[in-house]
């Protein structure tokens, strides 16, 4: 590749570039999906060429047969031409098709070879041992990798470390990758060799090249974020739209495994802003964390120490800086995905399950430090774990979670309810005739018919409709009399130059308006009030 990440060719293939071209869209016509012989370049089939999304970052015509004909018609004067319009194609396809979709992962996949094959000669080796892993360059993704040299760990599933490693590779300010620039403390979508649909989020942490690697091989390390779907949990359990859990899972990657940049805000600046640029634009998916999860464990913690997240050398500065908001907004929640027929590596966890994971936690923890045991305890409404020291010399007491009042636990379980549980969704055009909860969005939703409330306003004193009639008419008398004086402002006004003498030869007098022509105000009927305050007078009998 070239100082800036695009494609850089050499030798026989730099005295004819349109051969390569071509080779390498042949290459993508051809790749199958796994267990079926539909092609995986169908996907560019549905995505209109003429159509311009306002998530691009350009907003010119894309599509793989406008660079077929351009191929064809030599209309690339340089490979790095060719290579970002490939860039936007890819770029297209995953804003145009959603993600978890099918069609979105077939064009992950169809990046990640892409990416393969125009950058160094290593990379582009590597997939053909990397097919049936979606071409990424490690064998497992979250939910399934498991620590190097771990028990039980084998070379088709060993990715992961707790700590960064720094042997035999020479660590970097930075990477540019396709046009890009890569930092520490960038987040990223990595290519996810289980489920294609849902790349791997990361944060990375380190850039590095490698001591004894051949021309251009780079590569990063990051710490893993899981997705709800990818962790155990109880299935009342709330998410925060787009949330996602830091864990201690760093894994090494190939640069070529980076699908595109994306955004990444702890809960306490998200409620309030969203990041400035260039740390996060408009159009780039946008996640939030607010807890951590111990796949080990099975337990949630919420965060916080912010700080403690993030790589050490941006710890003193001020990491992420955010356009404020006027107030702040809360995400909406969530229910747990596998209630809607989302499959994962993760799965639902019953109450008693959950609070002995969180009991061997805290044993372990208390093994492992002299100071005295936490009474852990498991939130049956999130599944986050809390943690209460025990008072000296007082009995330490069992704090006990809330009442679980889901649907589930009302029907009897899991098992009552035949396997997992599915909830079928209301359709649009009913939930449109309900009110909404302005925080959340979500239905309001009774199970009874409202209770009659007192209104306090129908109590009330008001005045009589005769009272109200005069009230008008002296409104309307009012505006008539204003009228009228302004109309003979305006001929006094009109007479102003003209001399009007007495008989005696004096200055003109000036006229006095007759107060007999003012309309006389009628009286007014008495309030309710003043009628109510009156002594009783019975009506004179005829």
């Amino acid at each position: 590749p070239s100082l800036e990440g695009w494609m850089h060719l050499e030798g026989q293939a730099a005295r004819d570039p349109y051969k390569t071209y071509n080779d390498i869209i042949n290459r993508l016509k051809t790749v199958k999906d796994k267990g079926a012989d539909t092609l995986l370049s169908d996907a560019f089939t549905r995505i209109s060429e003429a159509a311009v999304l306002s998530e691009l970052s350009f907003t010119t015509p894309m599509s793989l047969a406008l660079i077929e004909n351009r191929v064809a018609l030599r209309g690339y004067p340089a490979p790095k031409d060719f290579d970002m319009d490939m860039s936007r194609l890819f770029e297209k396809g995953r804003r145009w098709f959603e993600e978890g979709s099918k069609d979105y992962g077939r064009i992950l996949i169809l990046q990640r070879l892409y990416q393969g094959l125009t950058s160094s000669s290593a990379a582009a080796t590597a997939l053909t041992r990397t097919s049936n892993q979606n071409f990424a360059s490690i064998p497992a993704g979250p939910g399934f990798a498991k620590p190097l040299h771990s028990a039980g760990s084998t070379s088709q599933d060993a990715v992961t470390t707790y700590r960064i490693q720094n042997k035999d590779r020479t660590f970097t300010d930075e990477i540019i990758f396709k046009g890009m620039t890569y930092k520490s403390g960038d987040y990223v979508h990595l290519m996810n060799p289980n489920d294609a649909s849902r790349p791997v989020i990361g944060q990375i942490f380190k850039l590095w090249i490698p001591d004894n690697g051949t021309p251009g091989e780079r590569g990063i390390a990051v710490c893993w974020y899981f997705r709800p779907e990818q962790t155990f949990h109880p299935p009342h359990r709330p998410f925060w739209e787009h949330e996602v859990f830091k864990t201690g899972h760093f894994a090494d990657h190939a640069m070529e495994d980076i699908i595109e940049k994306v955004g990444c805000q702890f809960m306490t600046r998200h409620i309030r802003g969203r990041p400035k640029p260039p740390m996060w634009y408009p159009n780039w998916p946008l996640y939030v964390c607010d807890s951590r999860y111990n796949d080990r464990d099975r337990v949630f913690v919420r965060i916080k120490n912010w700080n403690s997240c993030i790589p050490d050398e941006l710890r003193k500065a001020d990491f992420m800086p955010i356009l404020p908001y006027e107030r702040t907004v809360m995400p909406r929640k969530v229910d747990s995905p596998f209630l809607h027929g989302v499959k994962g590596p993760g799965g639902l966890m019953e109450e008693d399950e959950l609070r002995r994971k969180s009991k061997r936690a805290a044993e372990r923890t208390a093994k492992s430090s002299a100071l005295p045991a936490l009474d852990v305890t498991s939130s049956a409404e999130t599944g986050v774990k809390t943690e209460v020291a025990p008072t000296m010399g007082a009995a330490t007491t069992e704090v006990k979670p809330p009442a679980d009042r889901s649907l589930t636990v009302a029907a009897g379980g899991r098992a009552a309810l035949g396997g997992d549980p599915t909830i079928e969704m209301l359709p649009e055009d009913t939930i449109r005739h309900f009110d909404r909860d302005p925080r959340t969005g979500e239905t309001l939703w009774f199970s009874g018919p409202p209770i009659q409330r007192i209104n306090p306003e129908a109590f009330r004193p008001q005045h009589s409709l005769e009272y109200l009639a005069f009230l008008a008419k002296k409104k309307a008398a009012v505006e008539k009399e204003r009228a009228r004086r302004e109309e003979e402002d305006e001929m006094d006004t009109d007479m102003e130059g003209e001399e009007e003498e007495d008989g005696q030869g004096g200055p003109r007098k000036k006229r006095l308006r007759s107060d007999s022509s003012q309309e006389t105000r009628p009286n007014a009927p008495p309030t309710l009030l003043e009628s109510l305050s009156r002594p009783y007078q019975p009506a004179a009998s005829t």
